[in-house]
């Protein structure tokens, strides 16, 4: 059943891009449209299930926080000491992907040397 269905849907697929081939147009935009509204609905379906789990586990997150704060509230440290930590990543990650960017973007123009083009 399975391959005659991939089969069934194969042909289809090749018909429907000789028509787009050989008319152009509005209705090779039309064909193309069609398939990419039906190709992207599995991953708008993975997105908003991924998207949807990790809204529960973050609300866990949140709720199991919340909870130890109110036990033992001296944990403020360990809070503040995360959230330096994470900082300071995420600004190198920045800082390097901006380096990177500089050193080989092609469009940039060095000192000394004036392209052509721009």
């Amino acid at each position: 059943m399975r391959e005659s269905l991939t089969q069934t849907f194969s042909a289809a697929a090749i018909i429907f891009g000789i028509l787009a081939g050989f008319f152009r147009g509005w209705v090779d935009d039309d064909i193309q449209y069609i398939y990419t509204t039906l190709n992207s609905i599995p991953s708008v379906l993975l997105i908003a299930a991924s998207i949807l789990m990790v809204q529960v586990y973050m609300g866990n997150m949140i709720n199991g926080a919340r909870l130890e704060m109110a036990r033992e509230p001296i944990v403020w440290w360990l809070l503040t000491a995360a959230f330096v930590f994470m900082l300071a990543l995420v600004l190198a990650a920045n800082l390097f992907a901006d380096t990177v960017q500089d050193a080989f973007d092609p469009r940039r123009v060095r000192k000394g040397k004036q392209s052509a083009g721009y």
